[in-house]
């Protein structure tokens, strides 16, 4: 159930020389340098070895809407620096600032001083009159409108990374969360009694009774996906979620469902057919009964309602009240659902029941790859082999313009000497490479640092 969704952001500290000389030079640890923002968003699947994708490489950019980055040193309450940020179409892995102005522009003020970084994103939505997340910046909170895929909610990301410096690497990488979970509705279909053949169900209406309609939320609380926000801890890379706050928030949210339109803006099933919501536990009511859980839903179709729960399917005489009261969606979870109409009164009411058969496979048709690079020390120990030797590179390290990009930082430190061959290029993306003292790289390269340095290229 604890399928992760991860957004990938990686900052770099690059220094140039003037304004359009991107000639990097050395800098010391008292000199002050701009934030550069390569952006990299997770594989919504999570089952291969490196979920690290360029975001906005599948036309996506502008479904992220804007990433507010705040900046403090060290203490979450100490001196506040903010940015806005954006992937401009054609730009995949670029962040750059909203607007270019200097205020908003975060920096590294110098090479030891730690810093502690928070972020959400704050997509438009399809329907820019009722976006899933208001945001106010100056206020530092937002609001959340629980819905289906119109809100932008698949988008609506978050994460926390440091206390950092500068001295502890170039790069700061940063895994974006989503801050909802999300209930996949995958197909419907209605069950008369064998009157005539199951017949498919191409729209109907669902409603979670006993869940809130909205949420609150503050850049000042933040906590780990699995527990709850404490004060008396510090905020520190890892708590990745912010707290929702349901107060005074109305309840029973609901969409309009619709089997998959082939000519869909959304291409995903999973996000089509998806239903956004809080984090819940399926069975936690005040009593017994199926209609005051969470995990409760009503399904209305051809002017009927059905009624359902969630985990109806796992209940059987075995089945033990706190052995449901384990079951849960914490933020970034998804469950998918295949629902069965049945005519006939329910408890709970309605005209019949919505059997739900549940699970958590692989999210489905997310158009989203790999981008070829060295993304483990593993990885680097294969390139390092095939430069040793003289093999042939592998394909997963290098892009159509025989570019090997960085996405970690490597140890190299076993040789003395690398040779990039001819007509391949080592993009480091700053991050850094561990050598001996007197290692050195040779070929062609960029962006990369030696041993916390940035090499002198060859005269």
């Amino acid at each position: 159930m604890n399928k992760i969704i991860g957004y990938m952001i990686s900052l770099f500290a690059l220094f140039f020389v003037g304004c359009n000389n991107e000639v990097a030079i050395e800098v010391s640890p008292e000199q002050s340098a701009e934030i550069l923002f390569s952006g990299y968003e997770g594989d919504f699947v999570q089952t291969k070895a490196n979920p690290n994708y360029l975001i906005g490489k599948d036309g996506t950019a502008q479904k992220f809407g804007t990433f507010y980055i705040f900046q403090t040193k060290e203490d979450i309450n100490g001196e506040l620096h903010w940015g806005r940020y954006i992937v401009n179409d054609g730009k995949e892995g670029q962040l750059t600032l909203k607007d270019e102005t200097e205020d908003e522009k975060l920096i590294w003020e110098d090479g030891t001083t730690n810093y502690l970084f928070r972020s959400i994103s704050v997509p438009p939505g399809i329907d820019s009159d009722n976006p899933g997340v208001a945001f106010n910046p100056d206020e530092m909170t937002g609001t959340v409108t629980f819905g289906d895929y119109t809100t932008g909610l698949e988008y609506f990301m978050g994460v926390t990374v440091g206390p950092q410096s500068l001295a502890n690497g170039q790069v700061l990488s940063m895994i974006y969360r989503r801050q909802v979970c999300k209930v996949v509705f995958w197909a419907f279909k209605y069950d008369d009694g064998g009157k005539i053949d199951d017949k498919i169900v191409t729209e109907c209406q669902i409603c979670f009774p006993n869940l809130p309609v909205s949420a609150t939320f503050d850049m000042k609380h933040f906590h780990k996906q699995q527990s709850k926000y404490d004060g008396s801890k510090p905020i520190q890379g890892g708590c990745d979620y912010v707290t929702l706050d349901f107060k005074d928030s109305p309840k029973a949210p609901q969409i309009t469902w619709r089997k998959k339109d082939l000519n869909a803006s959304e291409q995903s099933s999973d996000i089509f057919h998806a239903f956004y919501l809080p984090p819940f536990k399926f069975w936690d009511g005040k009593d017994s009964k199926p209609e005051n859980q969470s995990g409760f839903f009503v399904v209305t179709y051809n002017g009927k309602t059905y009624t359902g729960n969630i985990n109806g399917y796992q209940m059987n005489d075995n089945t033990q009240e706190e052995e449901l009261k384990k079951l849960e969606l914490f933020a970034s979870d998804f469950c998918r659902l295949t629902i069965t109409l049945k005519d006939g009164n329910l408890e709970g009411g309605g005209g019949g029941s919505a059997i739900a058969e549940w699970n958590v496979k692989d999210e489905q048709d997310v158009p989203h790859h790999r981008v070829p690079g060295i993304y483990s020390q593993e990885d680097a120990d294969k390139l390092l082999d095939a430069l040793i030797h003289g093999t042939p590179i592998p394909e997963v390290f290098f892009d159509d313009d025989n570019i090997i990009r960085l996405f970690t930082n490597i140890d190299w430190s076993s040789v003395e000497g690398i040779t990039i061959p001819d007509g391949y290029t080592l993009d480091g993306q700053g991050y850094n490479i561990k050598m001996s003292e007197s290692g050195t790289i040779s070929g062609t390269y960029r962006n990369l640092y030696i041993n916390g340095a940035v090499p002198k290229q060859p005269a």
